[in-house]
């Protein structure tokens, strides 16, 4: 499991882990953050009519205010690891996927089709009702990145999504919102670099908390095996025992899990965030960890009362 406090929570597996989505399994397209605070695919969202259950989780909302914001940081991440991934395959293999092409080389790709596609390719596939609307790569772009293992830096800095041309440079003080020169005009605006101070202390004081939080349940978690055992060899384990014992494992077992994905998201985002994905996820952030305190204080009565009571 991923603590937070060591290095390898951002690199490797565990960006893979955060870049995908926890309903699908399948790479963040456009991820968007629920009331809990976890993150899905909008596709995802959508496809659960009319209540949206969180794959992390297991809380549910209406589908129709289950979306709160886009996670800008996941998705720009994700197109980072996107860029690695196929700059890989193009390196191994820069030739035309159709068997009949395969001596010319692919100047595109399709990732939701699979295909490094040549000229001819590309132009079918650009012109075809059913692929027109698919995002593609261009090869010589791909191939020009670089974009090799070690390569997942964002960019330092983010376009805003409103202005063309504009770059988040301020923090609004009135709509608590991350904002370039044209956004919110005339409200109080503080710079993005003087705010995110505040915001990277507060990160790391939640990173704190939650490895001490994880700590402790992971503790609750032995304890409750331990009575459960403890009640089982002194023939106890039955009825509404068995089920409270059994309720609270599974209890602990899933707040681990919550903790575990904080956790990787808030070390990612030390190591690669900007200063806009930090003030702008770092509500998101107080959010969970509030909501991860509200589900483990029933935890530790329920794991160490009943043994005491037999």
């Amino acid at each position: 499991m991923a603590t937070g406090g060591q290095d390898s929570c951002v690199y490797g597996s565990d960006v893979e882990k955060y870049t995908k989505c926890p309903c699908c399994s399948k790479n963040y397209v456009d991820p968007w953050f629920l009331q809990c605070g976890h993150t899905m695919n909008l596709r995802c969202i959508r496809r659960q009519q009319p209540i949206v259950k969180c794959s992390v989780c297991d809380e549910t909302f209406l589908q129709a205010t289950s979306r709160i914001a886009i996670n800008r940081f996941a998705k720009d991440i994700s197109l980072k690891v996107a860029y690695r991934e196929i700059t890989n395959l193009l390196l191994t293999n820069p030739a035309c996927s159709l068997s009949e092409h395969t001596d010319k080389d692919a100047v595109s790709y399709c990732e939701r089709c699979s295909m490094r596609m040549c000229h001819n390719c590309n132009q079918f596939h650009s012109m075809n009702p059913s692929t027109k609307r698919h995002k593609t790569y261009e090869v010589s772009e791909m191939i020009d990145r670089k974009c090799h293992e070690e390569d997942i830096n964002v960019d330092p800095q983010s376009p805003c999504e409103y202005h063309d041309h504009e770059i988040i440079k301020n923090w609004c003080l009135d709509c608590k919102i991350p904002s370039c020169n044209e956004c919110c005009s005339g409200h109080h605006l503080e710079s993005l670099s003087k705010h995110v101070i505040r915001a990277e202390n507060e990160i790391r004081i939640i990173k704190e908390k939650l490895e001490r939080g994880l700590t402790a349940i992971q503790i609750d978690l032995e304890v409750v095996k331990q009575n459960k055992k403890i009640i089982k060899q002194g023939g106890h384990l039955k009825g509404e025992i068995a089920s409270e014992m059994e309720w609270s494992k599974q209890k602990c077992k899933l707040v681990i899990k919550i903790y575990d994905v904080l956790l990787r998201e808030v070390s990612l985002l030390q190591k690669k965030g900007n200063e806009f994905h930090k003030c702008y996820t770092l509500p998101f952030f107080s959010f969970q960890t509030k909501r991860i305190q509200e589900s483990t204080n029933s935890i530790p009565s329920c794991s160490r009362s009943l043994v005491s009571h037999l």
